[in-house]
């Protein structure tokens, strides 16, 4: 159970990281496409370079804070990425209480465990733990189950990251 919380509080903390990056993402868009127009005006002589000038100037200051609420965001996930190994032991910890246990909660902390591994670099182990997932849950499921298909495109994505080609197209064949 702290293996699941773990992961699934760093899930939510990655939906999170992705709307407050997004938010001032939109702002420097929103902020340098109204540049662009002042500078259109500027090129057609619409309007003086003072007027766009006085214009874009709190454009361009909303569109630097809001890169520098990116930076600060993406630095405080960088540090509660640390949090990773924690995630990895905890799943550890309850797959060795669960060994015995061919199961499909086993199966599923197998998958989180490797994500985990996969998301420190550690591929290798990933990629066994992830193997293992797949077997347990061949075994327990049909092959076009919803769950062996996660696993399938778990591994695929491990064998692709490591440009394993020749194995990913043998595990289609299969």
């Amino acid at each position: 159970l702290v293996a699941m919380d773990s992961l699934m509080t760093l899930g939510l903390f990655a939906a999170g990281l992705g709307h407050e990056v997004a938010t001032p993402a939109a702002s420097v868009n929103l902020a340098l496409e109204q540049v662009r127009r002042h500078l259109e005006d500027l090129v057609s002589g619409r309007r003086n370079s003072q007027e766009v000038l006085a214009e874009a100037e709190p454009t361009l200051d909303d569109a630097l804070r809001s890169i520098r609420d990116i930076a600060n965001i993406v630095e405080q996930a960088l540090h509660r990425a640390g949090r990773l190994p924690e995630a990895e032991a905890a799943f550890r910890a309850a797959l060795a209480g669960a060994k015995a246990d061919q199961n499909l909660a086993t199966s599923k902390a197998m998958v989180k465990l490797a994500r985990v591994l996969s998301a420190q670099g550690k591929l290798a182990e990933a990629e066994i733990v992830c193997r293992e997932a797949l077997a347990l849950r061949r075994r327990l499921l049909d092959n076009e189950h919803l769950l062996v298909r996660e696993a399938f495109h778990d591994l695929v994505g491990l064998l692709q990251r490591q440009a394993r080609w020749g194995e990913v197209e043998t595990l289609f064949r299969d």
